[in-house]
């Protein structure tokens, strides 16, 4: 992952929000896993320019 491709602040503390969400409402470990391999993809994606950004 390059330096472009790292996330930003606001999606750090968005996923951060998102785990402790998880955590504290004692979604089964199945789930919390899933939600963890599917954010870890997406992290490996390109970052696709949004609608406005291009």
């Amino acid at each position: 992952m390059s330096e472009l491709d790292r996330p930003d602040r606001s999606q750090i503390a968005e996923i951060s929000s998102l785990t402790t969400l998880l955590i504290e409402a004692c979604v089964p470990v199945e789930i919390f896993m899933d939600f963890l391999q599917r954010l870890h993809e997406e992290l490996d994606e390109p970052i696709r320019p949004t609608e406005g950004d291009e």
